[in-house]
């Protein structure tokens, strides 16, 4: 009988662990209870490359402003900004460490979203510094943690992200997912680092859509990564057409591994066409859109006003972030070098502020 009973709770506690690792189909909309400060942010990182044109942003009674002012006034409190490795670039750590100064003297909190490469990050880019790539794994740590000591104490962050969009892993080869003891070593390393040199930032971690969130932070948890804030991008286009899901995984992120979540990444588009000739991701087709908001700028408001809402209301959610809501067509409207992300920014093509800029309030 004895050993029934423990054929029976050992059965009882497998199901359990393969249920906890399931998304809740619905998200349960709890009082905050967290005493963090929300999160109304916006990444301008372009917003370096802007500044050193004559380009002006307006309100929407098309009167002259000063862009931090107005996004402060409007509800923003942090601004996120990415650094790439090396000085050679347009998102060095010296240029994005003088604009991150530039943001707190307006009373705003910074966000520093460190690439660990000298070019774009994401799931499908994450290439190891050059002066990197030969070294012995030992000093590759040594640089990590000597790297990540520098932007914690140039920057001194509200927010510390360690790499962007580390799905399949960073600094490739040497730390893609695909070897995972080197995977975790690095990235503990990059977080224990940042723990001793910001001891008052949180700590984020990020991964871009739902799909599969949960048991990618549940990993890093159980391999004793030290982080704070899971941050999740959602783009409706790449990530799925579904809220509930995006909450949901927010929801289990929380309940199971009492970690804040974050949307650390979104955008839509108010208008289908192009401001320069550079290529835009997004927008261009309604198969990239979610139901029920248009590509409009009433659209743009509501569906952004929506996740807002809906965070707001959520005690396991930190907050939203906007990816490059100031990234106009700055050089010209037949530039091949300009902005990607001009129908989507928080400014139309006369560079005037849209509805969305009132969704945080």
């Amino acid at each position: 009988m004895k050993k029934d009973w423990q054929f029976i709770l050992a059965f009882l506690m497998a199901i359990t662990l393969i249920a906890c690792k399931q998304e809740p189909t619905k998200t349960i909309e709890i009082p905050k209870t967290t005493t963090d400060p929300y999160i109304a942010g916006i990444d301008i990182s372009a917003q370096v490359l802007i500044n050193k044109t004559n380009t002006q942003f307006y309100d929407s009674l098309g009167r002259p402003i000063n862009v931090l002012d107005f996004l402060r006034d409007n509800g923003i409190n942090t601004i996120r900004l990415r650094t790439w490795y090396g000085n050679n670039n347009e998102y060095s750590l010296q240029t994005m460490s003088q604009f991150a100064k530039e943001i707190e003297s307006k009373s705003l909190r910074t966000w520093i979203d460190i690439h660990y490469s000298e070019t774009w990050a994401d799931p499908g880019n994450q290439a190891i510094p050059s002066t990197w790539k030969n070294k012995p794994f030992n000093e590759i740590i040594d640089s990590l943690k000597s790297y990540t000591d520098l932007v914690c104490k140039t920057t001194k962050p509200y927010i510390i992200q360690i790499g962007n969009e580390i799905n399949n892993g960073f600094i490739w080869p040497t730390a893609s997912t695909n070897d995972s003891l080197k995977f975790f070593q690095s990235l503990r390393a990059c977080c224990n680092q940042a723990r001793i040199s910001s001891p008052t930032s949180k700590i984020l971690i990020h991964y871009a859509g739902y799909r599969n969130a949960l048991n990618f932070f549940w990993w890093l948890r159980d391999h004793n990564v030290d982080f704070d804030i899971a941050g999740i991008s959602y783009y409706p286009k790449w990530h799925g057409k579904s809220l509930d899901s995006l909450y949901s995984t927010m929801q289990s992120i929380n309940y199971y591994l009492n970690k804040q979540s974050i949307v650390a990444e979104t955008s839509y588009p108010f208008i289908d066409g192009w401001n320069d000739y550079t290529f835009n991701p997004i927008g261009s087709t309604a198969a990239e859109l979610l139901s029920p908001y248009t590509a409009t700028p009433t659209g743009q408001y509501q569906f952004f006003r929506d996740l807002v809402n809906r965070s707001k209301k959520l005690s396991f959610a930190s907050g939203v972030c906007y990816w490059e809501g100031t990234w106009v067509a700055y050089r010209g409207k037949t530039a091949t070098d300009g902005s990607p992300w001009e129908n989507q920014a928080w400014f139309d093509f006369n560079n005037k502020a849209l509805p969305i800029i009132n969704a945080f309030k």
